[in-house]
């Protein structure tokens, strides 16, 4: 289950595929994430193709 933290301080639980925290694990080390208290948001953008993260975060339909 993935807990979500939405506008209005809501939150809920979606089911989510058996390795998605191996995953996130993984994305969060190649993103220089891992380990770090950031405010960061868990998925931002790319500076065009170069794969450098910028801060602007991804919109609700770019994740979906």
């Amino acid at each position: 289950m993935l807990r979500v933290e939405e506008k209005g301080s809501k939150s809920r639980e979606i089911p989510v595929w058996h390795d998605l925290e191996g995953q996130i694990r993984t994305y969060l080390d190649s993103a220089g994430m891992a380990g770090k208290n950031t405010t960061r948001p868990l998925f931002c953008s790319t500076l065009g193709k170069t794969k450098r993260l910028t801060d602007p975060p991804l919109t609700t339909n770019e994740v979906s």
